[in-house]
């Protein structure tokens, strides 16, 4: 007997934070930036990113943006 899998959407894995770091990471902010944002220091911004990416399985900063724009986070008009 089989079992189905449903489709997975790991980025209903990601927290409230990490989804703004994903969207301030893929319009091309650096850590130090996001931090400034958001009001946290650079280090945490690092690990948030650090994490969402590890959700994601991503590995360069190119797959983030890539990410970003199929999930339409950011567009090409920005």
């Amino acid at each position: 007997m089989t079992k189905k899998v449903a489709n997975f959407d790991r980025y209903e894995t990601l927290t409230a934070r990490e989804r703004e770091v994903l969207q301030l990471a893929a319009d091309g902010l650096t850590d130090a930036e996001i931090a400034t944002r958001l009001g946290i220091n650079s280090q945490i911004a690092a690990t948030h990113r650090s994490d969402l990416m590890h959700k994601l399985d991503l590995h360069t900063q190119a797959d983030l943006v890539r990410f970003a724009l199929r999930r339409e986070i950011i567009t090409m008009d920005e």
